[in-house]
């Protein structure tokens, strides 16, 4: 145990990035009973998204004699997005509830397809925001 334990964020433990719909004013996303959708998802800070950038650095140098273009990165990002996904509750725009397992392909899926953009953007700046991991244990 770390002398630091009481300065430590909980990285490694989900934290719940409510959706809004990204209009005037941001309501949220919620089902017709109210209920709102959700993404948990570890830091990008956490020891997931740690090893996911090593798993990049290594296929980066075992393909150095191939350039790395730009659906490279893509792919990259897409993958740590993935990776720090680990549960979900989702509605469409109507209210429904979305009954789709939040297993890789879907997860690539609603990460990568540019017609979600505004999905993951909302994951991409919950899992950079180290606030949302600090808030839970700061008094």
């Amino acid at each position: 145990m770390s002398r630091f334990t009481g300065l430590a964020a909980s990285v490694d433990k989900p934290t719940r990035c409510f959706l809004s719909i990204p209009v005037a004013g941001r309501p949220p996303l919620v089902s017709r009973d109210g209920d709102q959708a959700y993404i948990d998802c570890l830091s990008l800070d956490s020891r997931e998204a740690g090893a996911q950038r090593r798993a990049s650095a290594i296929a980066r140098l075992e393909r150095r004699a191939a350039r790395l273009t730009a659906d490279d990165i893509e792919a990259e990002q897409v993958s740590m997005l993935v990776a720090l996904i680990v549960g979900w509750r989702l509605y469409s725009l109507a209210g429904d509830p979305l009954d789709v397992a939040c297993d890789e392909a879907a997860k690539r899926e609603l990460m990568s397809d540019p017609t979600f953009a505004w999905i993951r953007r909302q994951v991409e700046e919950h899992i950079g925001d180290l606030g949302n991991w600090l808030s839970a244990t700061a008094t």
